[in-house]
C-alpha cells in the first residue's frame, strides 16, 4: 500500500499475505485513510525498475533505479541509486504503449520492471531530470520546456 500523494517512497509499505501483513494493512489504512493506492509487489523488483520519462507522449529520457542492499525500495530519495539505462526496442515499445494509455498526462515518469517489461505505475510529477542531466550531460529540461513553449 501506498500514499497516493506520496513520493520518494514516502507512505510505502509491503505487507505479508498472512493475518499480521493483513493487520498491517489495517493500520496503512487507518493512518492514510482512503487516500492509498495499493500495488502488488512484483519479485522482479529485486533487479531494480526503469523510469521513463515522457513528455506529450515523446521519451525524453530513462534510467534504471536500484534498491540498497536489504532494501526493497528504488526511489533514489528513499535510498536506491541510479544507473544510466538505454531502452531496448522492447522496453521502448512496451513505455509507449504505457505513454498512450496515459496520453492525458502531459509530462509523466512512467516505471516499468526491467526484464518483462511489466507496467508498475505512472507519475505526474517525475522529478528526475537532474538525475538524466548527471547520467547523461545536458540539459533535459529543455526537451520538455520546449513542450510548454
Amino acid at each position: 500500500l501506498k500514499d497516493r500523494y506520496g513520493s520518494a517512497g514516502r507512505g510505502v509499505e509491503r505487507f505479508t499475505r498472512d493475518k499480521r501483513g493483513l493487520q498491517q494493512g489495517l493500520d496503512h489504512l487507518r493512518k492514510y485513510g482512503n487516500e492509498v493506492v495499493a500495488q502488488e509487489y512484483l519479485d522482479e523488483i529485486a533487479e531494480g525498475d526503469i523510469r521513463v520519462i515522457a513528455m506529450d507522449r515523446e521519451i525524453v529520457g530513462a534510467l534504471r533505479r536500484k534498491s540498497s542492499k536489504g532494501a526493497w525500495k528504488t526511489n533514489i530519495m528513499g535510498g536506491g541509486y541510479m544507473e544510466a539505462f538505454t531502452l531496448t526496442p522492447f522496453l521502448e515499445e512496451r513505455a509507449r504503449h504505457a505513454i498512450e494509455a496515459f496520453s492525458d498526462v502531459r509530462f509523466q515518469g512512467l516505471d516499468l520492471t526491467v526484464r518483462t517489461g511489466t507496467f508498475i505505475e505512472t507519475n505526474a510529477f517525475p522529478c528526475l531530470l537532474g538525475s538524466l542531466n548527471s547520467l547523461y550531460g545536458g540539459q533535459h529540461e529543455d526537451k520538455v520546456l520546449k513542450y510548454i513553449f
